[in-house]
């Protein structure tokens, strides 16, 4: 029995792997490929502690970015380009628990060269108190890279004209549970049964339980 509880485990992992292949980690394209070439593009690489929230006024949104935090890369055409970020990261501060650490939204505004490589940096931060401290002043830069020299820009202040508005909020959320009608019911169960075997803390399950659940309920 034991064996076969064993067996079971792995296989419905397997399953929840080939849903989640599906929404693999695929770079994120934010320009007319009818007038940009792929060689062309600027990539911007995001680290798991930062949240692209929107690129040149349009919001990133879809269930594996908002769900599994899945955005590695960004690709923008050539130009002036602005991303809106955001600080946030799950800290533990005692044993079992996790406490949900998060900034507020900062532009940053910079110009793409063709086929330019960046990536987001933010000061290596070492423990949830200097997590916080940082939240409530984010210094989030972006850094081209691969020359001798590179190239930081930021806006060091929030820009609180891109805060998002309730109206907008509302569309989004329909937008994402829309996506997630149109999951079938074995992968929205195989993503339940993953929720359950992952070890992240009960505070991270309960957060998503309660949008899943919601999502199906409305």
């Amino acid at each position: 029995m034991k064996y076969r509880s064993l067996f079971a485990v792995l296989i419905s992992i397997g399953i929840f792997l080939s849903f989640l292949s599906c929404m693999k980690r695929q770079p994120i394209r934010f320009y007319d490929a009818s007038e940009v070439s792929p060689a062309e593009a600027a990539r911007i690489r995001v680290p798991a502690d930062i949240e692209v929230v929107s690129v040149d006024d349009h919001r990133v949104k879809s269930v594996a970015d908002y769900i599994l935090s899945t955005i590695e890369e960004i690709h923008v055409a050539p130009g002036e380009r602005e991303i809106v970020v955001r600080y946030i990261k799950f800290w533990p501060y005692d044993k079992k628990k996790n406490e949900e650490i998060k900034s507020e939204n900062i532009a940053l505004k910079f110009i793409a060269e063709r086929g330019g490589l960046y990536t987001l940096i933010h000061p290596e931060l070492d423990d949830i108190m200097e997590a916080k401290k940082f939240a409530e002043n984010p210094d989030i830069r972006i850094t081209q890279i691969g020359q001798s020299s590179y190239k930081e820009y930021k806006i060091s202040q929030p820009d609180h004209k891109i805060q998002i508005e309730k109206s907008s909020a509302m569309k989004e959320d329909t937008a994402l549970k829309d996506e997630w009608y149109n999951l079938s019911e074995e992968e929205k169960e195989e993503f339940r049964k993953w929720l359950e075997w992952n070890n992240m803390s009960a505070e991270e399950k309960q957060k998503f339980r309660e949008w899943t659940s919601k999502s199906d309920k409305e």
